[in-house]
């Protein structure tokens, strides 16, 4: 019997050896967030530029796309970027759905799927195919309300041979649809989406998260319940592909009969979106407001809540403070770590992650100067002024690959007034950063 396991004991002393090696290996390697990219300014084949109002990347094998946010200044200025080539060329400004970056570089204007008529908010989720799965909010209400709520989500897929028929996903009296609200990403290679929902019509007033994911007969609703007013500021992250937390704004419950306004709460599946746990409050904010509320998972498996919290002061002014929590159990429990001061202010926040660190972008609200901060762990948030054009648009971050980031934004510039000389549009620009990984001696 002995001599059985003399082989494999033989193997112990180099199994150590290498794992000595690789551990070795890894205490003398410091990977970092690098320096950003020169900026550059996307435009068409022929050199004419791109116009956007909010930039919304998405990336994809076979390119980026850029879709809007619910303004119709980005439509009507957008559609310019094509005006050189003659009016035949020309996308009707009501038809338009987006720009698409090629991976060689192309970009073209894109019209809008037959069927859709407003194609409020788009989004857009990279399939494994190169293709693009393409999600919108219409509305039959021309008012400012439908560029916020509207009571239905429609979604196309959109590739190499131009769209598919659309299909609606979607339909409720109220769905918070717009520049801010809704989650839509990829989790398994397939496109989920959470979206704050309210059912107003009578008997019943019916109010959550309603989460969509495409399984293989089609696409599976559920719909998550919360207390009071739909929630808002969703934010979502996959620790598996089965393994999911989502963080809201709004109103939840520590227990059966309480119920706790304004605070930051996360639910949890085990089961990729089929049953989510009762909502766990993670912080209060009383009568204060709460922005940007961003949830990034870090390739050391931690989970990292952001927000800005603003409250008014007696005075009038406004205390401003930058505010998180991180989790290293997969979302079971969370440690707040001590409030800094939003100050000198900077808005529009967005994260992602960037090997084990959280990118953060946002713009300094005085001057439109766009920041950044690399934080690692609990460290501190140490905001840098890019020297950037200023922003016009708030500040997004997509990811090319693990360890690199695309940072898009608008940025006005002299003479840059596509349609009327009192409609300016901003010019899309783009830079990247990229983890550097060094030795230690």
């Amino acid at each position: 019997m002995p001599v059985r396991f003399l082989p494999f004991l033989a193997l112990v002393p180099a199994a150590l050896l290498a794992l000595r090696s690789a551990a070795a290996q890894q205490a003398t390697t410091a990977c970092r967030p690098g320096p950003w990219s020169a900026p550059w300014t996307l435009t068409m084949s022929d050199g004419r530029p791109v116009y956007v109002d909010v930039p919304l990347p998405a990336r994809s094998s076979a390119g980026l796309a850029f879709l809007g946010a619910p303004t119709f200044v980005w439509r009507t200025a957008t559609v310019f970027a094509d005006t050189g080539a003659g009016a035949g060329s020309m996308i009707d400004p009501s038809r338009l759905a987006g720009a698409v970056r090629a991976s060689d570089g192309d970009t073209r204007l894109v019209q809008m799927p037959a069927g859709a008529v407003r194609m409020l908010a788009q989004r857009a989720v990279a399939r494994r195919d190169g293709s693009l799965d393409v999600f919108w909010g219409e509305s039959p209400d021309t008012s400012y309300h439908s560029l916020t709520r509207v009571p239905e989500v429609w979604f196309a897929p959109y590739g190499a041979g131009g769209w598919s028929a659309p299909e609606r996903l979607l339909a409720f009296d109220e769905i918070g649809w717009n520049a801010a609200y809704p989650v839509v990403q990829s989790v398994a290679g397939e496109p989920v989406v959470a979206v704050p929902v309210r059912r107003t019509t009578p008997p019943s007033d019916t109010s959550g998260i309603m989460y969509l994911r495409r399984v293989a007969d089609g696409w599976r609703r559920t719909l998550i319940p919360a207390l009071g007013l739909p929630p808002a500021d969703l934010a979502l992250a996959a620790v598996s592909d089965r393994d999911l937390v989502l963080a809201f704004a709004g109103s939840g419950a520590d227990s059966p009969g309480s119920v706790e306004p304004n605070g930051v709460f996360v639910v949890r599946s085990h089961d990729a979106g089929e049953t989510w746990s009762a909502p766990q409050r993670v912080a209060g904010f009383g009568a204060a407001a709460l922005n940007w509320l961003r949830l990034v998972h870090t390739a050391d498996g931690a989970l990292h809540l952001i927000w800005n919290v603003d409250r008014e002061m007696a005075d009038g002014r406004h205390g401003r403070t930058i505010e998180r929590a991180a989790s290293r159990d997969a979302g079971d429990s969370w440690e707040r770590a001590a409030a800094v001061p939003n100050d000198p202010f900077v808005e529009f926040f967005d994260a992602a992650r960037l090997g084990g660190h959280v990118l953060l972008v946002g713009r300094y609200h005085d001057d439109h100067a766009i920041a950044a901060a690399a934080i690692a762990g609990d460290g501190p948030v140490r905001w840098q002024r890019l020297s950037f054009d200023a922003t016009d648009t708030p500040p997004r971050l997509a990811a090319l690959a693990p360890d690199s980031l695309l940072l898009t934004w608008g940025t006005q510039r002299a003479g840059a007034y596509p349609l009327f000389p009192d409609m300016p549009a901003p010019l899309l620009e783009a830079a990247t950063i990229t983890l550097r990984c060094d030795s230690v001696p």
